[in-house]
């Protein structure tokens, strides 16, 4: 396991602007380092550009949505960790989402705890 105080490298792709940098300043508040992008096809090209520990994705999103750039990522790399996040979480089943494997799914608007706390269970597995 990571030791405690060991930075993550995350990935956010959010079409949001106002959301992606509120992630992120939560994010590099707690001591991580973070690249954001805004949709899945800037996305998936900054995920192959780099190594990152996480990414955080909108299911949300113009031109490529959360759900393909997820099952992109994971055809990459089956364990990488992804946390899905949405507004219109009631439009999509759960047990499907979580069939892609991903670490958590969470409602928008986000709860910041909730958040951190599955950051933090990321961490510790890895």
């Amino acid at each position: 396991t990571m030791e405690e105080g060991v930075f993550m490298k995350c990935l956010i792709v959010d079409d949001d602007f106002e959301i992606r940098e509120l992630l992120k300043e939560v994010l590099v508040n707690s001591g991580n380092i973070v690249v954001t992008a805004m949709d899945g096809i800037d996305g998936y090209e900054a995920w192959k550009r780099d190594i990152f520990d996480l990414a955080i994705i909108d299911v949300d999103m113009p031109r490529r949505n959360g759900i393909d750039l997820t099952r992109d990522i994971k055809e990459a790399m089956n364990d990488f960790p992804v946390i899905l996040i949405t507004a219109y979480a009631h439009l999509y089943n759960a047990s499907e989402i979580l069939l892609l494997g991903v670490e958590a799914f969470l409602k928008k608007p986000i709860d910041l705890e909730s958040l951190l706390e599955a950051v933090e269970r990321i961490k510790s597995n890895s």
